[in-house]
């Protein structure tokens, strides 16, 4: 998606300012790599879910956004994160994903099973001013879109009006909130 113009991909953040300093990348590589190690290994896994728990719990924290750079690794990885926001109730998860695929195949895997109601699972457009294609429409799952020269669709985002910061909105982890639209900026 970097490669393609137009996608919200093209002239992301990610690649470019503190993302591209050599400790931020060593970091993000090293939490690639737990990951991928806590997901082959089943004692590992649990340890991972029980320390994620632990560490919510000793912040306090009532909000938390999966992913800042990056994205579900596969359905192993979005089951680790469905437990963890069913098991930590008084929190509020939002995870943006551009991987429809995983979460279509988990969703498929646990049929009766919805997603715990404070983990809102945002489907991400691909391409700026576009939309979440009815092929990759999920149910259960809220989408956002990027604007810059089409109207924005939904709650739209201010946060950049803010140094980055959602103040008070928390439209992002409200999974009633169908779709959420960022300016492109």
């Amino acid at each position: 998606m970097r490669l393609i113009p137009g996608s919200v991909c093209s002239q992301c953040y990610a690649c470019k300012g503190c993302y591209t300093f050599p400790d931020t990348v060593r970091a993000m590589d090293r939490r690639l790599r737990a990951v991928q190690a806590m997901l082959s290994d089943s004692a590992k896994y649990e340890t991972y879910k029980d320390s994620f728990c632990a560490v919510l719990d000793v912040l306090r924290a009532r909000y938390f956004r999966w992913f800042d750079s990056g994205d579900i690794v596969d359905v192993a990885h979005l089951e680790a994160i469905v437990e963890i926001a069913a098991r930590m109730p008084r929190v509020k998860f939002w995870l943006p994903t551009r991987e429809y695929a995983t979460v279509r195949q988990y969703l498929k895997l646990t049929v009766g099973h919805a997603l715990p109601p404070n983990l809102c699972v945002r489907l991400s457009a691909p391409m700026i001013d576009g939309r979440i294609g009815t092929g990759r429409n999920i149910s259960g799952c809220a989408t956002s879109t990027v604007h810059e020269h089409a109207d924005p669709i939904g709650k739209v985002c201010y946060a950049y009006k803010r140094g980055g910061s959602c103040g008070n909105c928390r439209a992002c982890w409200n999974p009633d909130m169908v779709n959420v639209s960022y300016p492109k900026h």
